[in-house]
């Protein structure tokens, strides 16, 4: 089954958990906010079958 990622962050987020863990010039950040939306989901929608198998990650 195919669900489109939610762009909320995560209760157990870096940020939230460990606040002072990474700097905020941390690569992580700027793919999570400048390359991760730019990936097309609906490319890779034909590999989670509707009728079958657990859902993408959301």
């Amino acid at each position: 089954m195919f669900c489109k990622t939610s762009p909320q962050l995560s209760l157990f987020d870096v940020n939230n958990v460990f606040p002072r863990a990474l700097p905020k010039e941390d690569r992580c950040y700027l793919y999570r906010e400048q390359i991760y939306p730019l990936i097309d989901e609906d490319i890779f929608r034909e590999l989670y079958p509707a009728d079958c198998g657990r859902p993408t990650r959301r």
